[in-house]
């Protein structure tokens, strides 16, 4: 991925894991050299019901934060 201010070449990873909220333990990973991470959410959503063998859960939604997004 090229650097917007220098043009120069940097190597930069994007990693996302997903949790099980209860058993505190990663149920899947992944790591990718894309520099936008908008399409890993399914591929890992998929990882996680292979692994699991059930589909994730909707995430339950911290004290203080509200549903509609910004």
């Amino acid at each position: 991925m090229k650097d917007g201010a220098t043009k120069s070449f940097v190597q930069a990873y994007n990693a996302q894991a997903a949790v099980d909220g209860t058993a505190q333990v990663i149920v899947a990973a992944e790591v990718t050299q894309a520099a936008n991470d908008k399409q890993q959410r399914v591929p890992l959503l998929t990882q996680v019901e292979g692994n699991c063998g059930e589909p994730p859960r909707p995430p339950r939604r911290m004290p203080g934060t509200s549903a509609r997004r910004r």
